[in-house]
């Protein structure tokens, strides 16, 4: 596995210089310089060949940072990684596994902690014990529901028009504005799934895999590596500070630590956290792949 304790810059007179985050100086010295902005890693050479996506990588809040803008997209789907089956955790597979099996998609990342509720319209798991979950038309139109505040139910996504639907994921920015988590971290008390938010969403610092979008509906993938003394992860709190100049319509994380996975063509382009999984990453019960219109080498 790639050497993530190093990384390379290129500065403005074109050369690249090497920095090693294990290195105090190093990291201050890396965060304190405009040259950041262009960072080469395995993602760089692979993306870079295709005119549809965009990709760059920032060192900030301890945390190397990966942003990809996928444009001209031309399906979207939500997957189970094992296949048709109704029980997400059967079989599951990690995502390099998926995409080696299935080449309808350039790109695909790790979905909802939770797998597929409603797949190609038909009702894969009944119980909604989610406060939240994601919904996609056939239009790749992605709608997002919030079952704290109304009454959600999967024939009322079906009434929507949704066709593909997960859970398991939490809003940080919402139709502009950060989510208010006050209303759940306030039971964290009496409830394992609001001390699940407050802990793991709100406070703690944790790798993050995130999917954003704009106004024009181009799609963004964010990874925010972690679990590594120069490279922490980030809380809710910092991801809203990073986030807060990005004009992002919405922002919503992922299922992430050690189950934060990116594949493009074929080849992992972040470094999965390895926990006490293989170095392949972590099995997740569900995916969001990505295809766009024909693609142009550069």
């Amino acid at each position: 596995m790639a050497d993530i304790s190093k990384i390379q810059i290129q500065g403005t007179n074109g050369q690249t210089e090497t920095y090693n985050l294990k290195d105090e100086e190093a990291r201050e010295e890396l965060k304190s310089s405009v040259k950041y902005n262009k960072i080469f890693d395995n993602s760089e050479t692979i993306y870079n060949k295709f005119s549809n996506f965009e990709t760059k990588n920032e060192y900030i809040n301890n945390s190397i940072v990966q942003i990809t803008k996928i444009k001209n997209i031309e399906k979207i789907s939500f997957l189970p990684t094992n296949g048709n089956t109704s029980d997400p955790n059967t079989n599951k597979k990690n995502i390099l596994e998926l995409a080696n099996s299935n080449y309808n998609f350039d790109l695909f990342i790790n979905g909802g902690l939770q797998g597929i509720m409603i797949f190609d319209n038909v009702v894969f798991q009944s119980t909604l014990d989610s406060p939240f979950y994601i919904g996609l038309t056939n239009n790749n139109e992605m709608k997002f529901y919030d079952a704290v505040n109304n009454n959600i139910t999967l024939s009322y996504l079906q009434q929507e028009g949704i066709v593909n639907a997960f859970s398991g994921y939490s809003p940080i920015i919402q139709n502009h504005l950060p989510y208010n988590y006050e209303i759940i971290t306030s039971k964290a008390s009496s409830s394992t799934i609001a001390k699940y938010f407050k802990d793991y969403i709100v406070e703690q610092k944790h790798p993050r895999q995130l999917i954003a979008n704009d106004i024009d509906n181009n799609f963004y993938v964010i990874q925010i590596l972690g679990r590594f003394p120069f490279n922490q992860g980030m809380d809710y709190d910092e991801m809203l500070q990073y986030f807060a100049d990005k004009n992002y319509k919405n922002v919503f994380n992922l299922d992430g630590g050690g189950s934060v996975q990116t594949v493009f063509n074929h080849h992992f382009i972040n470094f999965p956290v390895i926990d006490n999984d293989t170095e392949s990453g972590r099995p997740v019960p569900s995916a969001i792949g990505f295809r766009t219109e024909a693609i142009n080498f550069e």
